[in-house]
């Protein structure tokens, strides 16, 4: 009953900051002008984001490179000035200015002065956090044609890949699946899973300003399921008056994608709203009917509205809602068509007291659902429901100290009549603080520590310790993490038969412990002007890892049984090399490797699904022509793969190695006129498919064009 008052005066908190809160405002009348050019041609740099630090205020400039930020207080204040291939500039001014400002920015190979969020919960200059962060740009999903978070994920980042199968795609990430990988959307977690993973159409590239990738334990800051990574996607801020962007795609198999993002800003006001539409026909790779087709014919409609509003320059409140459809037909008769449906909202409000000293209040739900669909009716498969009340604070104790604190209230309930679950929930109450500190010039330290007691498994505790040193051009970062994942109530409930010709299930099991974990890594970067270069080497121990255990086989019960259980310790060590090279403007090279072993130490064996070797090549040219074109070429090579193979006839499964592969992928885009971008190209160049084992799931050459608008 405590529990419950409580739940409920926090929920009225965030709802109360919406409408109440007496704030005594400054006089705010002055103007800030400027013009942003570049360093080496001194040519103007339209489209550049000027944002006044610790405020809501900010702007971009014109065609000539001009902007103006009005009602500002008579004080000193901190400006951010970004622009997509320069480097992040962030200057002191004091106002009134007695000169127009002139900023002139500088070119680079990679921005290690871009802000990141993601890795610390505070924000921080990539070059200025501990936590290794990796970045993929808007300007990079453009140019490279990623439209969706698998293609820019996978082509982009080495070490990730992503499957095919009955229920959708399926990630891998340092070695292990999609239910030991966070999920955000700015910052709010996506819920709902299928066959471990997200259902990765609700996310969508087209709006993103970014995405900020975290690898290796982050249970700290982001709670259970972060053992292995963090993935955050976050949007574009709305700074123009008006801004329209349209991307339409067409390829093979009448694969067709319509993504649309209008935003409004009237004074203190902000509307962004985005519509999402994509369509296959799907595709099969081999000639076996029974099995159905490899991608199914699917059809999915997304609808987003956010509001935001700033009554004050350091207040920011936020409303923001998205309804998702997706529709799956079976190919088989004997399989029903498959729906799936999500509603999710989240109301936030933040205060910033100072420049680095805020307070954010977010209540967030998130409900998804499957469905199969016989004939008229839908039947309820999957019902998930998320429920997330967390309170966050930064408190700069000084201008190189800040306190990062926050409690949580996560409640997550399931019906799932497929799985014979009819209504379970699991509840958790978290604290976390974290300090943030620069020791030295040379020195910055962060640690932090997470209480979380879930009702089902009482009390946990996670830490975390980062360090890093900087040397001129060369960074290094040390980080020591734990980590946990409680079983979720599929693992703990489930009794499903998977629909196959020959009987196989899949039970829960009631006695599941938490998994936990050990994370280390220590990482180098070296930074030049041109050329920027990292290498990372980790370790992730998880010990009491829960996976499916076949039964031993028995005759009055034929088939294939298997159930959840705790296994013995899992290992996962490798090592990343990340390149960026821009030799000349119109040139930029970019690539990676990463090798991982992935090792099961109670069987003896690399876990089902782990590549220890992948690698990306990236070159983008950037041709000086009236007309813009941009010409990027991408390889992504893919070692053997450990998978098991199961003869559907006998039910007799084997494990193997797969095989490697490399895809190659080509893109044109060009600039008829000012606000239209043309791309075409053709992915899979060489036509490389495996329609016998699957080691990859691309059905060969693909041709594709597509149109951009932005106004």
């Amino acid at each position: 009953m405590y529990h419950f008052y409580t739940y409920k005066m926090l929920k009225h908190i965030i709802f109360t900051t919406f409408f109440i809160l007496p704030i005594l405002v400054l006089s705010q009348n002055q103007t800030l002008s400027g013009r942003i050019v570049d360093s080496n041609s001194e040519n103007p740099l339209p489209g550049a984001h000027i944002m006044v630090v610790g405020t809501t205020a900010g702007t971009a400039t014109n065609s000539e490179g001009r902007f103006t930020i009005a009602n500002l207080p008579a004080r000193a204040i901190t400006i951010r000035v970004s622009f997509s291939g320069y480097s992040t500039i962030v200057t002191d001014l004091v106002l009134p200015l007695t000169n127009e400002l002139e900023i002139k920015m500088e070119p680079v190979a990679y921005d290690i002065n871009q802000v990141v969020v993601t890795g610390t919960r505070s924000p921080k200059s990539l070059k200025e956090t501990p936590v290794l962060t990796q970045v993929i740009s808007s300007s990079t999903l453009e140019t490279a044609d990623l439209p969706t978070i698998e293609t820019a994920l996978e082509r982009t980042v080495p070490g990730i890949e992503f499957s095919h199968g009955a229920y959708g795609p399926s990630i891998q990430m340092m070695g292990l699946p999609g239910n030991y990988v966070v999920f955000l959307k700015d910052g709010n977690k996506i819920a709902g899973e299928t066959n471990g993973n997200i259902d990765y159409n609700r996310l969508s590239t087209q709006g993103a300003d970014r995405i900020e990738l975290v690898r290796g334990a982050s249970s700290v800051l982001y709670g259970s399921n972060a053992m292995a990574g963090v993935v955050n996607v976050i949007s574009k801020p709305q700074i123009e008056p008006v801004k329209l962007d349209l991307l339409t795609r067409y390829s093979n198999y009448n694969t067709a994608l319509i993504d649309g993002n209008l935003g409004v800003k009237n004074n203190n006001l902000v509307s962004q709203s985005s519509y999402r539409f994509s369509h296959t026909d799907g595709y099969d790779l081999n000639d076996i009917t029974t099995d159905g087709k490899t991608v199914e014919r699917t059809t999915s409609n997304q609808f987003t509205q956010k509001f935001i509003w700033t009554p004050l320059k350091r207040l920011e409140m936020e409303a923001r809602g998205s309804v998702f459809v997706n529709h799956m037909e079976q190919s088989l008769s004997a399989r029903n068509d498959k729906a799936h449906s999500d509603l999710d909202y989240s109301l936030r409000s933040k205060f910033y007291f100072t420049t680095k000293t805020n307070v954010e209040i977010n209540w967030h739900e998130d409900r998804y659902k499957t469905y199969e669909k016989e004939e008229y009716n839908r039947l309820l498969q999957y019902d998930n429901r998320y429920k997330n009340l967390r309170a966050i604070s930064n408190i700069a104790l000084t201008d190189n100290n800040i306190i990062t604190t926050g409690v949580e209230f996560i409640r997550e309930k399931l019906v799932a009549p497929r799985n014979k679950i009819f209504s379970e929930k699991n509840t958790d109450w978290v604290f976390y603080v974290q300090d943030d500190a620069r020791i030295t010039k040379w020195l910055s330290l962060t640690g932090g520590i997470r209480y979380n007691y879930n009702v089902d498994f009482t009390n946990h505790t996670t830490w975390q310790l980062s360090a890093m040193t900087n040397f001129n051009w060369l960074t290094i970062r040390a980080n020591l993490a734990t980590g946990f994942k409680t079983p979720t109530l599929k693992e703990l409930y489930m009794d499903y038969r998977i629909p196959t010709g020959f009987p196989i299930t899949l039970k829960g099991n009631p006695d599941l412990e938490p998994e936990e974990s050990k994370y280390r890594s220590i990482s180098a970067e070296a930074n030049f002007k041109k050329l920027n270069l990292s290498v990372n080497v980790y370790q992730n121990n998880i010990d009491k890892m829960i996976t499916e255990v076949q039964l031993p086989f028995n005759p009055a019960n034929p088939g294939l049984h298997y159930v959840y259980q705790n296994v013995d310790e899992v290992k996962v060590y490798g090592i990343d090399f990340l390149a960026n090279w821009k030799p000349r403007q119109d040139i930029h090279l970019s690539g990676g490797y990463s090798y991982y072993s992935a090792l099961d130490e109670g069987q003896d064996r690399q876990l089902i699904g782990s590549r220890n070797h992948t690698a990306r090549l990236n070159l983008d040219y950037y041709m000086n022509h009236p007309l813009q074109p941009k010409f990027a070429l991408q390889s992504s090579y893919f070692g053997e793969i450990y998978r098991t193979i199961i003869d559907e006839e006998s039910g007799e499964e084997t494990n193997a190695w797969l095989d490697g592969f490399t895809l190659w992928k080509t893109v044109i885009s060009i600039k008829p006129i000012k606000n239209i971008t043309i791309n075409c190209g053709v992915d899979n160049i060489f036509d490389y498919t495996d329609r016998k084992t699957f080691a990859t799931f691309s059905p060969g050459r693909t041709f594709f064009a597509g149109l951009r608008l932005s106004l």
